[in-house]
């Protein structure tokens, strides 16, 4: 039996780039191609991370609206990956259909560390604005 997992990326930002989609097929017992999904996960994650300190740089130049809009780009990407992360999770039902492997283990490391470096360069840039306008 074989269930089709549709996992469907929306980005919605300014430049009006077209909704993605990632496939991946689910078997009984594991999911295939998780390789590929997981790397989706890194790679957007780390896409996020980056935007990140790039905010945090301009808003020690006292960029405020560079900085923000950064971060919105991250956020964008980090809903992406988290969306992946969420479609994941259903597969596996809580039954351990989705073999847990070492690049999976560093793909939600990666995003939840890049989920904490979200939150606090989004302080840290309230922080630079505010402390600018004084």
């Amino acid at each position: 039996m074989h269930l089709l997992v549709r996992v469907q990326l929306l980005n919605d930002s300014a430049a009006g780039l077209l909704a993605r989609s990632v496939e991946c097929f689910v078997m009984k017992e594991r999911l295939m191609d998780q390789e590929s999904v997981v790397m989706e996960i890194i790679i957007n994650a780390g896409e996020a991370r980056s935007l990140c300190y790039e905010a945090l740089a301009k808003a020690r130049k006292g960029e405020a609206l560079e900085a923000k809009g950064l971060l919105k780009q991250a956020k964008e990407c980090l809903n992406r990956a988290h969306l992946i992360q969420t479609q994941l999770i259903e597969a596996d039902q809580g039954e351990g259909k989705v073999k847990m492997t070492l690049v999976m283990v560093h793909a939600q490391d990666h995003l939840m560390t890049t989920i904490l470096a979200h939150e606090l360069a989004t302080e840290m840039v309230a922080m630079h604005e505010r402390l600018s306008e004084k």
